[in-house]
């Protein structure tokens, strides 16, 4: 009488427990990874939507014939919020505010900062937008929206504009379009080496000019 063999399950198990298991684990753990990783992409863009939409709302209002104001707009996942602060007026005689406009969504935050100049003309007034620029706060922290903290965030961005262009006045034309170059390199872009010849004579022409 034949006897089952009995030898074959004891691999088949060893194989289950060391390779299968384990892989099948890994996989679901880097599905669950980019799956939260998506649903945290998916949130900060709808942040910054918000943050753009409170920005928009505030300059709506400067257009309106407004000027220092806030406004909300809460949702059910987190909300927009928009200040309008009262700047110096300009060189011009211009009225100067800064704006800022804050998005939050499931935890996400977004802050745009820009400066607003507003101008009467023809009975209207005449709304144009400078320095935009965007804020990311960090993890476990906001940012502090009084009008100090946000025009020192202001003058730092245009401080760090300054001492670049400081920088980049101090170098020879042709060492600036050197460092382009090698930049440019750098990029996955085929297109830019047949179009470097305007592309060189541009970058020449909009060069911060050496310092008397």
């Amino acid at each position: 009488m034949r006897q089952p063999r009995g030898g074959g399950a004891i691999p088949l198990v060893m194989v289950m427990l060391v390779i299968v298991f384990p892989l099948v684990a890994a996989l679901f753990v880097r599905s669950q990874a980019a799956v939260t990783w998506v649903s945290k992409l998916n949130s900060q863009q709808a942040a910054t939507a918000l943050a753009e939409e409170g920005e928009a709302a505030a300059l709506d209002g400067l257009r309106a014939g407004g000027g220092v104001g806030t406004g909300s707009r809460p949702t059910a996942d987190g909300g927009m919020h928009w200040w309008t602060f009262a700047l110096p007026r300009g060189a011009g005689g211009q009225d100067q505010y800064l704006v800022a406009g804050e998005g939050v969504f499931l935890g996400e935050e977004r802050l745009v900062l820009s400066v607003a100049e507003s101008t009467v003309t023809s009975g209207a007034p005449l709304v144009i937008t400078r320095d935009r620029g965007w804020i990311y706060p960090g993890p476990g922290g906001g940012v502090p929206l009084d009008q100090t903290s946000l025009t020192a965030l202001e003058n730092q961005r245009i401080g760090a504009y300054l001492n670049q262009l400081s920088q980049e006045s101090a170098i020879t034309t042709s060492t600036f379009i050197s460092r382009m170059f090698d930049q440019s390199q750098m990029l996955s872009c085929p297109e830019i080496g047949p179009a470097w010849s305007t592309i060189s004579s541009e970058l020449a022409s909009a060069k911060a000019p050496p310092v008397p």
